[in-house]
Order: structure tokens, then sequence, then C-alpha cells
């Protein structure tokens, strides 16, 4: 390393017999792809030490690697960063392999220097046991660590990289959400890392996955309510999908995946009869109970009867109309709401109201529909106390295919009738 001290914590690796040895053991790797990777992220790294500088840990099998004109301060920071992460997830989570690369049997981290996203680079495929295991590297532009929110993105790398360990088949948007889950429990530049609710992808902008359980917020919301709020259901939904894939095939066999998992463990759990379409319409509601899911429509009360178009839904996604108070009948007797909703075959939709009291509490009421039917009906009778009533209507899937990644959906449209009676 031409003397360059990387502190007395930690031992430097840099021989030209370590190359040599590298680059015998890589050229004999088959490399191996996912068919859910993004082209971006197809990059195979000949040999990952071969970097100028490199330091690596006494505590755990992990290496860092670094251009030249990355500073020893960001080589430090990654590699304590990256300790600071495995050391509390094995501990407290019980991982059963730290993800090491199958070239260099460490943790690899390569820094760049730049501003290039953190990202995870898959490397190899394991052809031994029954079950799929891969390996692979994260990669980390020097300037992910000048700043908090960056240095999340690089925690959240290292935990998919994870991933690859048992759940290489996992698709991409649940890889990344599921390393957000984990790296957002940890203390990161002097605080804790404060869990948020990600708002639905915008209808008229690109989002990262159209379904929206791909998001580390679905999955926390749902760890409170079907576990300890100690990332459980994560765990678990991760420790029962793993996949296995003949070796001669290119592509991995992602059957069970994690939707298959969800589909089974969300069953009765808001009740009897709700299943994973149920679960999701409760998430878009918690989205407007927190404010995190915007209304496509705010009108007054409804004097007359009047019809809605909302905007086209992408699969998993949620529409909002919220509606003023009304005021009081000849009598004062509250009006209530008649709420009739229909939408495009072949989509499968769930619909509720939620009332918002001015005392700022909220209850639900269902506005039920038949199985395959096209539309939903049922009136708000509770509204004298009301400050606003939100209609919520969320695409679950279709009914011919369950809510999958591997699918593909088309966006569809719905209508809202509402009637004062």
């Amino acid at each position: 390393m031409g003397g360059c001290d990387l502190g007395t914590n930690h031992r430097v690796v840099r021989t030209e017999h370590s190359v040599r040895r590298a680059f015998r053991t890589l050229a004999s790797v088959v490399f191996f792809v996912t068919a859910s990777a993004n082209a971006d992220e197809r990059i195979l790294v000949e040999n990952v030490s071969a970097l100028p500088k490199r330091v690596c840990s006494f505590e755990l099998p992990l290496c860092v690697s670094a251009e030249k004109n990355v500073s020893n301060e960001h080589v430090l920071r990654a590699l304590q960063d990256a300790e600071t992460l495995f050391l509390s997830t094995r501990a407290w989570f019980d991982l059963p392999f730290l993800p090491r690369d199958a070239g260099t049997e460490k943790i690899e981290i390569r820094v760049l220097h730049g501003e290039t996203a953190a990202r995870v680079v898959l490397r190899h495929r394991s052809p031994f046991g029954g079950f799929d295991r891969a390996s692979g590297v994260v990669e980390v532009g020097d300037a992910a660590f000048d700043a908090c929110a960056l240095r999340e993105h690089f925690f959240a790398s290292l935990v998919e990289l994870t991933t690859l360990t048992t759940n290489p088949a996992l698709d991409r948007d649940s890889q990344r959400a599921m390393g957000e889950v984990y790296a957002r429990r940890f203390a990161l530049c002097g605080r804790e890392v404060t869990p948020y609710v990600r708002p639905l992808p915008p209808k008229t902008e690109p989002a990262p996955s159209t379904i929206l359980v791909s998001s580390a917020a679905f999955y926390e919301w749902l760890d409170e309510r079907a576990s300890d709020g100690r990332l459980r259901a994560p765990h678990s939904f991760l420790a029962l999908s793993p996949t296995s894939t003949p070796e001669a095939n290119d592509r991995w066999n992602d059957d069970p995946d994690l939707f298959d998992v969800l589909r089974e463990s969300t069953r009765g759990l808001f009740g009897t009869g709700t299943v994973l379409g149920s679960t999701l319409l409760r998430y878009a509601e918690h989205g407007v109970e927190t404010g995190t899911l915007a209304a496509t429509w705010a009108i007054p009360f409804p004097t007359a009867p009047r019809r809605l178009l909302g905007d086209p839904l992408r699969v998993g996604g949620a529409g909002v109309i919220s509606i003023d108070a009304p005021s009081p009948l000849d009598g004062g007797r509250p009006p209530t709401l008649r709420v009739e909703a229909n939408w495009e075959s072949p989509a499968e939709m769930q619909v509720s109201a939620l009332v918002e009291t001015k005392e700022g509490s909220f209850h639900r009421v269902e506005i039920a529909g038949m199985s395959r039917a096209m539309n939903a009906q049922g009136t708000v009778v509770e509204t004298a106390n009301a400050k606003r009533i939100h209609i919520v209507v969320a695409y679950t899937g279709e009914w011919y295919a369950p809510l999958d990644p591997d699918l593909e959906f088309s966006d569809r449209g719905y209508a809202v009738s509402l009637a004062p009676e």
C-alpha cells in the first residue's frame, strides 16, 4: 500500500502472491446472473481484491478494497460500518451465514471514487446443497460516507448481500426492501435511524416497483401487527421461501417466492376470510391515517349524487377520495353517505371507508363486493362526529392470477359514485 497507514485495529493485506492466487481461483468460476437483475447490475468483477488499497477486519472475515484516490478515512469508515452491521445482525437476528465471496472467502466491499450508488454485484452461484446459494460483493462510491442518508443505502446493500446466501432468487425490489428494513434498526452518524412510512408511488412517475408490498415500510408495518416488532416476521418470510434451481438452468427457479409465503401468512390476519388483498387494503388505510397516501380527489360532502373517476392504478397501488364533513340535515340529523365503486375487468379491487373524527381517531366501514365482481357498495352511517370521510380503493391483483413480481399487470381504472341519504 506504499506505506499508507489505515490504523492499528485492522490488518492490511496486499501481496503479489495473494493477487495471483485470486486470479487463479476466479479463472475457474462460472458466473451466474439472476434473470430479475437490472442490466446495470450484471457486472462481473473478475478480481475483487485487485484495487490499490485493501484493509481487513480482525473481528470478521471482512475486507474493503478501494481505488487509489479514495481517502483512508472513507476506507476505514466503510470497514467500521460493515463490522457494526454484521456483528449486530448476526447476534440479534441469528443470521445462518455470513455473505462471503466464493472467490476470496471474505465479505467483500469495493469502494470506488465518486457518487456510485451502493449496489450488490452477484458473482457466484454455489453448486452445493439442496437449496440455492449465491455470493457477491458490494460496490459503493466514497461519497456515500459523507451523508447519513447515503450511508443508510450502504447498510441496506450489505443486508441485501446477505440475502444472496439464503434467497438469491428473491426479486430485486424485495431484496432492497429487506435490506432497508434491517438497516434502519441501527444507529448511523450518532443517531437512531428513524423508521418511516414510504408513500405509495406517484401514479405519474416511474417507481422502483409496481407492487406495493415491495417496500421496507410494508414489512415494518406488517411486523408490528403480525409479530412483536423485532422483525421476526420479515426474518420468517425469508426463512420460509428457499428455492432450488437445477444446475443446468440459466435462470433462478423462484418458486416458492416471498409472495407465496405472504399469501399464506396473511390469511385471517385481520379476521376470518381476510387474505393478502385485505392486508394490502389495510396498509393503504394506514397510509391515509399517517398522511403518507395523498388523496386523488378532495371534495365537499355531496348534496346530490356524484360520480368521480380515479386515475388508473398500478397493481398494488391505491387511490383515495377525501370528503369533507357533512352539515346536519333539517332537524339536526346527520346525513349518511352511499358509496358504490366500479372498476375494470379482470382486476380485483377492495374498497373501504375511513371516518376521521374531530378528535383525530379513525373508524373503518367495509364497502363490500362479491368475489370476481367488478363493483362494491356500502353505506357510511356514523357521520355525526366526522371531520372527513376517506374512500380507499386498492388494486390487489387480478382474479385469474395471484399477485407476483414475475407477472405483468396492466393499469386499471376505477370510478366511485357518492350519494347523500
